[in-house]
């Protein structure tokens, strides 16, 4: 049907920005920065739109995220929002540095 060909037409058009190791690692460890909330939402989305990567055990009250098993257009949104909750966005690293330099401009009026 028409929606599982957009789908493989999406998938195809994916595999030119596939993830690389790094970010599948930078992914993972974010993972553990964010609240059990956001955490909740990845696994939603996950199980949503890319149930492989999920290995659910019920008897232990367990859910274990396969990275590699994400495809990469579902990747890049969750990556995005993991990113956006733990704070890791390009914005907020500029910001960081501009306090940092104005604070280290002050320091240096002072002591003179």
């Amino acid at each position: 049907d028409h929606a599982s060909a957009i789908e493989a037409s999406k998938e195809s058009a994916n595999k030119s920005n596939e993830p690389s190791m790094a970010d599948k690692h930078s992914f993972a460890k974010l993972l553990y920065r964010i609240s059990k909330e956001e955490l909740g939402k990845v696994i939603n989305d996950l199980d949503e739109k890319c149930p492989a990567a999920l290995s659910k055990n019920a008897a232990e009250d367990e859910v274990e995220i396969n990275v590699d098993a994400i495809s990469s257009g579902v990747f890049s949104d969750v990556n995005a929002y993991v990113r956006k909750c733990a704070g890791e966005t390009g914005g907020r690293k500029k910001k960081a540095s501009a306090d940092s330099s104005a604070n280290a401009k002050k320091s240096r009026k002072s002591k003179s």
